[in-house]
């Protein structure tokens, strides 16, 4: 399965932690990404929650 497929398999939202390991980064990466308006981010309370699609999204822009 692709990380894409992955991501669009995904029932809800995804944590920092769950989105870190299906992109194989780290979580400080994500913030990074998050700051330089790369990747966006739900915030739910001190959380982070990511859309499985806008990561889907995200993948697919940076793989061409």
């Amino acid at each position: 399965m692709t990380i894409i497929e992955r991501l669009r398999s995904s029932p809800g939202l995804l944590s920092t932690e769950e989105t870190a390991a299906i992109l194989g980064t780290c979580e400080a990466t994500l913030r990074r990404w998050i700051k330089a308006k790369k990747l966006s981010a739900i915030r739910i309370g001190p959380r982070l929650k990511f859309d499985p699609d806008t990561v889907a999204k995200f993948v697919e822009a940076r793989q061409g």
